[in-house]
């Protein structure tokens, strides 16, 4: 957008002091329409911005405004030129690039190009014209201008899909049999009550008895040792009392525990 801005700025000033001087036909008319660098007969060889890298360095503020901007009053070949129809605001139909008397019906006005327009209604501002919900850009003489105008639009008004989460159907869905029928078994298939039971342990639990929701990939695990009442090679999966499970827990947390003591005394 600052590069298209630019773009029109810098045209504004190329015709600052020339025959014309104006981007606009006032008094309700269209844009001045620019062919082959002429403007309404008026020859004036306009040219684009040439957009490049550089370092800026921001104008001071001071109580008289920013420092290097001119006054209306100030010398030729300026935005803010005295002449009315060299400077970027202007107040009637005298001249001028954008009038901004929105009580005048000569208002009615848009900059070569597009860019902006001032309607003719009274109380209208100027307004970009990239869009919104009742001005959109000419597809036809700006139509890469058009094409973002309308994919913003789109962007905006799209709204973001929610997730939704649907483990719950797993318990009544036909093709889960086959992937339950695969887990933990290792060359054994789950029998058909089994199979019922395992999807309602895994996905219908409560909230608050997680322990009971074990992941697939943890369901599979076999216990390396005998542990209490549960032979080797048991599936975790398999192990739904949930004091157990605890206990499992707490001793690999003390196992884990142990072991890195361990290779901490090694290490000093």
């Amino acid at each position: 957008l600052k590069g298209r801005l630019d773009e029109w700025l810098n045209i504004a000033q190329q015709t600052a002091g020339s025959a014309h001087g104006c981007l606009t036909v006032c008094g309700g008319g269209a844009a001045a329409a620019l062919e082959r660098g002429v403007i309404d007969s008026v020859t004036c060889l306009l040219k684009a911005t040439e957009m490049k890298k550089e370092k800026r360095q921001s104008p001071l503020a001071t109580p008289q405004g920013y420092e290097g901007l001119r006054n209306p009053t100030d010398q030729i070949q300026d935005h803010q030129d005295s002449t009315a129809k060299c400077r970027l605001l202007t107040l009637d139909c005298g001249g001028g690039i954008v009038h901004t008397d929105a009580s005048n019906t000569q208002n009615k006005l848009e900059y070569i190009g597009g860019y902006i327009r001032v309607t003719q209604n009274a109380g209208d501002k100027v307004v970009l014209d990239f869009g919104g919900a009742a001005t959109l850009p000419d597809s036809t003489r700006l139509p890469l201008w058009a094409a973002a105008s309308t994919a913003l639009q789109k962007a905006l008004s799209e709204d973001s899909p929610q997730y939704d989460n649907k483990t719950s159907q797993l318990t009544a869905a036909a093709a889960v049999d086959t992937l339950f029928t695969l887990i933990g078994t290792h060359g054994k298939a789950k029998e058909s009550t089994a199979i019922q039971a395992y999807k309602t342990q895994l996905f219908t639990g409560s909230p608050a008895d997680e322990v009971k929701r074990l992941m697939t990939k943890v369901a599979v695990l076999k216990l390396l040792s005998k542990f209490g009442d549960k032979a080797k090679d048991t599936l975790l999966g398999e192990i739904t009392e949930v004091n157990v499970l605890a206990a499992l827990l707490a001793d690999s947390q003390i196992q884990n525990s142990q072991t890195l003591k361990t290779l901490n005394e090694k290490l000093e």
